[in-house]
């Protein structure tokens, strides 16, 4: 018993210091939105906002996209089916802005999925240089657009994709959505996605701009029609293209709160996880052990060690408790990751442990109403 207190309590602590060392490496390989100069008149562009039951969302989206000091753009909001008010609110907004309209995206062709197909009607018919695809649950701030055109102009780029401010208010988001994020934070190698020379690619789904010619060059979102994660893969098909893909952080410019509730995050990290699990069952249980023994395992352990008088154990347990709280602070100054109510990380873990069994199942998933898998 002894022993396996000092195993696990001794892994719990190597990696809590290895995820600081890989979150603080990314962070520096990652260039800031922040130390672009803004374009306040640059060329034109199309921010693309698919929403399929999105009226909590809407509305503040589009309003602050409309903010922006950013001279030269048109919304336009795809209506994906909706049974809430989403249009109903846009038309609003639209009554306002004459830069702001709502299409609807018709009917989800067969072979399709849906928010694949939501961004390439709104895409259809565009005549502007630059395309932005954002998510409803995406806020910017003014100089937000201004700083990624002068990214993608002084950086030639075809496709600038923007890791935001990932918020957590809820009891559930702040057990669980912190771990996701410090986990997503720290897979991303920024700096292979950032090198022409190697194929890593990464597309941030709740924001992506593309230079219009290379998007359509690449058959845009109808090549990827079928895929769940079609941000990772359009990104691939861009970048194995031969075009120029840049990855930066965005925290201090944009945020996206993506799931306010338990059976939210449940359902859209068990899509979101689904296609790379489907195809590696085996991998399941080993990261399931991995997550539960990092994030649970600091505060779970100590108790156990003092219990059965496995002091060198205790210690071990304790210097990751400490790693542990280290790291939260370090994901705060650098990610701006809320370190709120860091020893829920305990029940977290048990969530993302169910949400990866639950992605890795053989059979479809679905995402608001409509299979995924």
């Amino acid at each position: 018993m002894s022993t396996c207190l000092v195993v696990l309590a001794a892994l719990a602590l190597g990696n809590q210091l290895l995820a600081i060392l890989i979150l603080r490496w990314n962070f520096h390989h990652t260039p800031d939105l922040d130390a672009e100069a803004p374009v306040l008149d640059g060329p034109p562009l199309l921010v693309i906002v698919p929403a399929r039951n999105e009226a909590a969302n809407i509305g503040e989206c589009v309003e602050a996209l409309g903010a922006s000091f950013y001279k030269q753009i048109r919304i336009r909001v795809v209506d994906d089916g909706s049974t809430d008010e989403t249009a109903a609110i846009v038309r609003a907004v639209a009554a306002r802005d004459p830069r702001v309209e709502v299409v609807a995206a018709g009917e989800l062709p067969a072979g399709w999925l849906g928010k694949n197909h939501a961004v390439w009607v709104g895409a259809e018919g565009a005549r502007e240089e630059y395309l932005l695809f954002v998510d409803a649950d995406v806020r910017v701030g003014p100089e937000c657009l201004g700083r990624v055109i002068g990214a993608a102009e002084r950086g030639r780029a075809d496709l600038v994709t923007v890791m935001p401010r990932i918020l957590a208010f809820g009891f559930w988001e702040l057990a669980a959505q912190t771990l996701v994020a410090q986990l997503i934070l720290g897979w991303l190698p920024a700096a292979q996605i950032n090198d022409p020379r190697h194929a890593r690619a990464q597309g941030i789904g709740p924001f992506m701009l593309f230079r219009q010619r290379a998007y359509r060059a690449i058959g845009g979102h109808e090549a990827v029609r079928a895929e769940v994660v079609e941000d990772l893969r359009i990104a691939e098909r861009l970048k194995h293209a031969g075009h120029r893909l840049i990855y930066l952080r965005g925290v201090n410019q944009l945020s996206v709160r993506m799931y306010d509730s338990l059976g939210g995050l449940v359902r859209g990290y068990t899509k979101n996880f689904h296609e790379p699990f489907k195809r590696a069952l085996w991998s399941v249980p080993l990261v399931a052990a991995y997550e539960l023994v990092m994030f649970a395992g600091p505060y779970v352990l100590p108790p156990l060690a003092l219990a059965a008088g496995a002091h060198t154990a205790a210690w071990l347990a304790f210097g990751a408790l400490a790693a542990h709280l280290a790291g939260r602070l370090d994901a705060w100054l650098t990610w701006r990751l809320t370190p709120r109510h860091p020893y829920l990380a305990p029940l977290g873990a048990a969530v993302v442990a169910y949400i990866l069994v639950a992605a890795a199942r053989r059979r479809p998933v679905s995402w608001k109403g409509r299979p995924v898998g």
